[in-house]
């Protein structure tokens, strides 16, 4: 059988032409992100001409952070099953009750996730997934991420699109290990054209090979192609804290692409262009006096020639040199602008939706920025379900083991992704339904639109758009009843007062009348 290394190296021919588009995507955003192969700290990178790359991908990875993982809020759910739910609804206490306690639960794992510094870890994760289309996230015992670029893990899937086998490598400093594990990397023994004998390697390449069999992932650890005692291990199929993300994914092929690769063209062109324009600008920022041979103006003189000084010469005789280019550089500064543009876009850039000198209406701008949001949810469909879904189940399994949480019933309880593309759906409905009833107020005004509309249906909707429970807190039927009861005793009490006193009033001079007559 072949060995670890010898697996990875073989995994690496079919990976070698997404990891070459993905150095080439990164040397036109960010150079350092996926560096060439045999880079080092002290190896130069090569910087763009232009930034729009950079600006773009930080702008899009903060972004989709943001959606999949929003701060101080729960990204997931966890929902009753219908059954049960129906069973319960007949008895509001202890429904109440139930979601109270799942409430605590999504707090409690959601603040977990809050503080190991996951939404770091996936920040990095979704910036190589813009670039290289690609990344690995393990998930430590802590829930912090550690994530692996492409140049760092092979991954083989089935015609599913499903992984069954991952291989990562690393390097690791042998002072770090354990004295048995640093022992199976052995110095050599010749030695060297002088006759000393060659020191050991600081570092080493530590291998993690993980193959799925059945309903069950096998992991082993490696090192100098000697299996490392003690590190075998399995993990459910559900529950394996090893995650090969893609941008987005091809049929067929065990990587998957990125969003540069779509725009690789532009970012090409302007990048060469930008180049074009710098070095044109340089060149026309260059002042270089002509002098001619055969005039009588000296051109020692006027090297040494302070300012305002007079010197002997003919104004003919000297002149500058000029580059009569500038038209011919509109047209590349037009078509550069015009790159700049469609690349902000496809970025989803705010920049990009406001058109340069004229007037856009606040409705135009929301109405775009949802068109481009919109545009990528397919990725958001996918990271919620090779991402963030299991990140949820492992979070709550690890948060059982350590007795912060109880166990949850798994037939009875299931986790739910409430970002994403379902946040942008319920985003979009509740921005459709608040403009229907502005415009209704709009046309008809106030009175009208109390007079048409179901404040309780609209109130439960925008509830629902907004991802919230509204049980408890609208009033119901009964109490509605209850206080319109309250409310007719009160005016019938309020206009029956001046009677009673009209009355108290009259018995009292009657009293008086008849204790005068006395």
């Amino acid at each position: 059988m072949a060995t670890t290394q010898a697996r990875y190296s073989q995994l690496s021919s079919s990976r070698e032409p997404f990891l070459t588009r993905a150095r080439e995507n990164s040397q036109l955003t960010i150079p350092a992100l996926i560096p060439p192969e045999g880079h080092s700290g002290s190896s130069p990178l090569k910087q763009p001409y232009q930034s729009v790359g950079a600006r773009g991908t930080i702008g899009l990875t903060a972004k989709a952070t943001t959606t999949l993982m929003p701060p101080n809020e729960p990204f997931f759910r966890l929902d009753i099953e219908e059954y049960t739910l129906a069973e319960l609804s007949q008895n509001p206490e202890a429904r109440a009750e139930i979601e109270q306690a799942l409430t605590m639960v999504e707090r409690t794992a959601s603040r977990s996730v809050e503080t190991s510094g996951t939404r770091m870890g996936f920040s990095e994760a979704t910036q190589h997934l813009v670039v290289g289309g690609n990344a690995l996230v393990y998930v430590q015992e802590d829930l912090a991420l550690k994530v692996y670029g492409l140049d760092r893990y092979v991954v083989s899937r089935d015609p599913s699109g499903n992984a069954i086998e991952i291989i990562t490598e690393e390097e690791v400093a042998l002072a770090t290990l354990p004295d048995e594990v640093a022992g199976l990397v052995k110095a050599p023994q010749e030695q060297n054209s002088e006759g000393a004998h060659q020191a050991m390697e600081d570092t080493a390449k530590l291998y993690t090979h993980l193959v799925r069999q059945d309903k069950m992932w096998l992991v082993k650890q490696s090192i100098n192609d000697q299996e490392i005692p003690g590190t075998e291990g399995t993990y459910p199929i559900d529950k394996c804290p090893w995650f090969p993300l893609r941008w987005t994914r091809v049929d067929g092929e065990d990587y998957g692409r990125s969003h540069v690769d779509t725009i690789l063209g532009d970012l090409k062109s302007l990048e060469n262009l930008t180049k074009a324009i710098l070095e044109y600008a340089a060149g026309a920022a260059k002042v270089v006096a002509l002098v001619n041979p055969n005039g009588v103006t000296d051109e020692e003189d006027l090297s040494n020639a302070e300012n305002f000084e007079f010197v002997s010469g003919v104004e003919g005789d000297v002149s500058f040199l000029r580059i009569d280019k500038y038209a011919d550089l509109q047209v590349a500064k037009n078509l550069a602008d015009d790159l700049t543009r469609r690349i902000e876009q496809h970025f989803l850039m705010n920049s990009s939706i406001q058109r340069q000198g004229e007037r856009v209406t606040a409705e135009e701008i929301r109405y775009m920025a949802a068109d481009l949001e919109a545009t990528i949810g397919a990725v958001y469909v996918q990271l919620s379900q090779e991402f963030q879904l299991p990140l949820v189940k492992i979070t709550i399994e690890r948060l059982v083991k350590q007795k912060r949480l109880p166990k949850l019933p798994k037939e009875l309880v299931t986790p739910t992704v409430t970002t994403g593309i379902d946040a942008l759906s319920r985003q979009n409905d509740l921005n459709k339904l608040d403009r229907m009833v502005a415009g209704l107020r709009d046309l008809y005004g106030p009175e009208a639109l109390a007079a048409e509309t179901n404040v309780g249906d609209y109130v439960k909707r925008r509830a629902a758009a907004l991802g919230i429970d509204p049980t408890g807190l609208l009033k119901t039927k009964e109490q509605k009843e209850q206080e319109a009861q309250a409310r007719q005793q009160q005016a019938m009490m309020q206009q029956g007062l001046p009677n009673m006193i009209n009355q108290m009033g009259g018995i009292a001079q009657k009293g008086m009348e008849a204790n005068g007559s006395n």
